[in-house]
């Protein structure tokens, strides 16, 4: 299983697929709303790490790493407000990689008042 940014990927024994999802079941996990949502995506060996009948490594790597850049382009994808919101609401930021007090901060009674 490989998870990126909020988003799972599990790859699983194809004979084992049905069993698996019941698994994540029983484990509170909504796994139809989950990959409604895109935060979850089952994929068969025959579809991760047996493309084409064999194991190729560098297929198998190359497929994770289109994962991880598909994760990260979802992730980087929101309206204008809700950045802003994200931002009103922790005491620290990130810029230019450097962590400072964020001038925006709005205290969580506050900024719930407005809402």
């Amino acid at each position: 299983m490989r998870q990126t940014g909020g988003e799972a990927v599990h790859t699983v024994d194809p004979r084992r697929r049905d069993e698996h999802i019941r698994l994540l079941a029983t484990a509170g996990i909504d796994v139809a709303a989950a990959y409604k949502s895109d935060q979850f995506e089952l994929r068969d060996w025959t579809d991760a790490h047996l493309r084409d009948g064999h194991f190729d490594q560098q297929k198998t790597l190359a497929l994770f790493e289109k994962v991880l850049r598909d994760a990260k382009e979802k992730v980087t994808k929101f309206r204008g407000d809700v950045v802003v919101d994200v931002m009103r609401t922790h005491p620290l930021v990130i810029i230019g990689g450097i962590i400072q007090e964020n001038p925006f901060f709005v205290p969580p009674d506050e900024f719930l008042r407005e809402l």
